[in-house]
């Protein structure tokens, strides 16, 4: 019995490991937010172009929406030489990402989650 228990614990904390591999299910897990000017998040490179970005959002699963506030985003709001727009993810990890880009090029991302959410 004590056999069991320990493979199956084992197993929960591969399980786990592998759950947290991905950047995505972090940010779910952790009910994670932020806001990056430089660097990269969520496999989006700040620079990178607007058009790449966008496809790898909706490769991962996630679907544009309206914004709530014309050029507002997680309470950040951008100036009028910013594309502003939110994507949703639907999946249990219930979050959002905001890009904003200049020139078509993504200037910042910012991101919440929680998939306690509604």
């Amino acid at each position: 019995m004590k056999y069991v228990i320990w493979v199956a614990l084992g197993v929960a904390l591969v399980g786990f490991g592998y759950l947290m591999a991905d950047e995505f299910n972090r940010a779910g897990v952790l009910s994670s937010k932020g806001y990056i000017e430089s660097g990269s998040k969520f496999g989006i490179d700040i620079g990178m172009s607007r058009d790449a970005a966008a496809r790898q959002l909706s490769d991962q699963g996630l679907e544009q929406v309206e914004l709530t506030a014309t050029q507002s985003c997680h309470g950040r709001s951008h100036g009028p030489d910013r594309y502003v727009e939110l994507w949703y993810d639907r999946s249990w990890r219930r979050g959002t990402i905001c890009l904003s880009s200049t020139g078509n090029r993504v200037a910042s991302v910012s991101w919440v989650y929680n998939w306690a959410a509604p």
